[in-house]
């Protein structure tokens, strides 16, 4: 019976729990005035008047600061140093306001001695009630009957949203986060510990864990597929829950692309970047076709390693793929590995991509980019390449930055030599990337987590959006297409307006903006940085349809010849900060519409 009524307790409403809380506080006063009467005194005296008015009146207050602390939020089971702390500076406060009110009315019990004496009694009590209360509801009566204990996987918005949607549910006790971001494991977010994956086998040794939920929207299918050999180790169970965090952005797998995997069948691929956002996805989604070997290009060291270490983990087929530390803008080297490989297919996605450090670091920016995609380029029409395929940017659009400007020439270029070598050379233009590095929703939930402010370049600027999974399966459906087309584009709809995403993204983490009446986050408008625009495009000319209705194409009016090229790749392996202008210079009269 005693063990049904603390069952019946624990997963009492908060509201209620609440009000027995408060009931609790009351009690504890008048027990806490009776003793301190005693202590000072030396004997228990009949209760008087002037202490019955003593006791409504520090019960009424410290009800009201409790309230405003929130400190009737700390639930038992999470009650811990940060909710002792908040007791003892409600505590602190009370004591000031009634040494206040002792000062005016000259009451009876109003004395420093009396108000000091019963206030460290009371915080005494209450908090050794709380810890009692603790223990009995959730660290020993219960420790048998619920031994069964579940994790969430991501320190998230979206394992928050999860966890307060969920944690009041019999079937769902949850004993901590798990993340592999060294900057949360160890903390506390909403009274759980956040783990990291190699404290499973702890976490197993005192509990035992049925299911870990899978609560990152971000996450790629390969992380995904690593996470579940790893948890399959342990026996544990492991759930994709459906979290309605980004509603504002399209439901990626409403997307009909059709079917191109079977394209794929004993092709040799080559992917360049291949360890970042874009490259990496290309890598992973092939990787499980029957493609003949993928070879794939990076010179980060430190995301290659890491992307290696991956790949075995999931003890994929060594032979059908082979990962390099590689610099494509070493024509030696290109030319060399697209002589001996023989690939099918070249997927060009490495480039520096942030506008911001772009404009910060032109010269080196330039190189890369443009280098880079020559060299690859140059090497596969040299080398009997069928198909290439060059990861380009609305920002190519019309470009007002140098990023962009890179972009839109290596659309050119491939135009170039899609016409010189007479094969299936195309470009694919994306939008914005959700989840990729640095991605607006990244920024986004770094800058809340940190209380703020949102930064916000202008109110009323535009971008489109798309997801990973759409970006790579736009990647790999234009790759298959015959409809002639020079660049493909996800049909992606209406821009969205940046400020009211940022108002609904708050909205779908229980937050609101900040106002002169309303608490919340501050959204800043910081204006427009170097090199930014207000509104993206997709198109330089009307866009056409083509066999896939999801894919619109556009086909390039503008066209250079090899002599503009061979004379622009000159002066950019030669670039210094001497001549940039005078790069920049010839780049704007090849490229239409570059305006910076």
């Amino acid at each position: 019976m005693i063990k049904n009524l603390l069952e019946d307790l624990r997963f009492l409403p908060r509201k209620y729990k609440k009000l027995l809380m408060i009931s609790l506080d009351v009690i504890l006063i008048l027990v806490s005035s009776i003793l301190c009467e005693f202590l000072l005194v030396g004997y228990i005296t009949p209760i008087s008047r002037s202490l019955v008015i003593y006791i409504f009146i520090v019960s009424v207050l410290l009800v009201l600061i409790f309230l405003y602390k929130d400190n009737y939020s700390f639930a038992t089971r999470y009650f811990d140093t940060d909710a002792i702390s908040s007791i003892f500076l409600a505590s602190i406060l009370l004591i000031i306001i009634l040494y206040i009110l002792g000062k005016i009315l000259s009451f009876r019990y109003f004395s420093e001695n009396f108000i000091i004496t019963q206030n460290l009694i009371f915080i005494l009590l209450t908090i050794s009630v709380r810890i009692f209360f603790k223990y009995l509801l959730y660290q020993h009566s219960f420790q048998k009957r619920h031994e069964i204990k579940n994790l969430i996987f991501g320190a998230s918005f979206e394992g928050i949203k999860f966890l307060k949607q969920n944690k009041n549910l019999k079937d769902k006790d949850f004993v901590g986060f798990i993340d592999e971001d060294i900057n949360k494991i160890g903390t506390i977010i909403e009274n759980l510990k956040v783990y990291s994956i190699a404290e499973i086998k702890l976490l197993l040794k005192k509990y035992k864990i049925s299911t870990i939920y899978m609560c990152s929207k971000s996450i790629s299918q390969f992380k995904r597929n690593e996470l579940e050999s790893i948890f399959e180790n342990y026996n544990i169970k492991l759930e994709h829950p459906i979290i309605d965090q980004n509603n504002f952005f399209k439901d990626d797998n409403n997307i009909d692309f059709g079917d191109y995997e079977n394209y794929f069948d004993g092709k040799k691929i080559l992917i360049t970047g291949c360890a970042g956002s874009i490259g990496q996805e290309i890598f992973l989604s092939l990787i499980n076709l029957k493609v003949k070997k993928i070879i794939g290009l990076d010179k980060n060291e430190e995301t290659i390693a890491a992307l290696k270490i991956n790949l075995k983990k999931n003890k994929l087929n060594n032979d059908k793929y082979e990962l390099k530390l590689f610099d494509v803008c070493n024509i030696e080297n290109c030319n060399f590995l697209l002589k001996e490989e023989k690939f099918d297919i070249v997927f060009h996605a490495a480039a520096y991509k942030h506008v911001d450090i772009v404009e910060e670091n032109p010269t080196t920016a330039i190189f890369n980019n443009i280098i880079g995609l020559h060299n690859i380029i140059d090497s596969s029409a040299k080398n009997g390449v069928d198909n290439f395929v060059f990861v380009s940017t609305d920002k190519a659009v019309n470009p007002s930055n140098i990023m962009g400007s890179t972009k839109r020439y290596g659309e050119l270029i491939v135009k170039f030599y899609k016409k010189l070598s007479g094969r299936k050379y195309i470009s694919v233009r994306f939008g914005n990337v959700i989840g990729s590095s640095g991605s607006l929703l990244q920024i986004l939930k770094k800058q809340l987590v940190a209380g703020g402010p949102i930064t916000l370049t202008h109110p009323e600027a535009t971008r489109y959006f798309m997801t990973i999974k759409e970006a790579v399966s736009l990647v790999l459906k234009s790759t298959t297409l015959n409809d002639n087309g020079d660049i493909y584009v996800l049909k992606m709809g209406d821009p969205i307006n940046i400020y009211k995403l940022m108002k609904d993204f708050l909205k779908n983490n229980n937050s609101k903006e900040k106002t002169e009446t309303n608490d919340g986050i501050e959204i800043k408008t910081i204006g427009l940085r170097p090199g930014e625009k207000l509104h993206e495009e997709l198109f330089y000319n009307d866009a056409k349809s083509t066999s896939t209705p999801t894919i619109l194409k556009e086909n390039i009016t503008k066209e250079m010849n090899d002599l503009e090229i061979n004379n622009l790749i000159a002066e950019i392996k030669l670039i210094n900060s001497e001549n940039l202008e005078k790069i920049n210079k010839k780049m704007k009269t090849l490229i239409d519409g570059f305006a910076q």
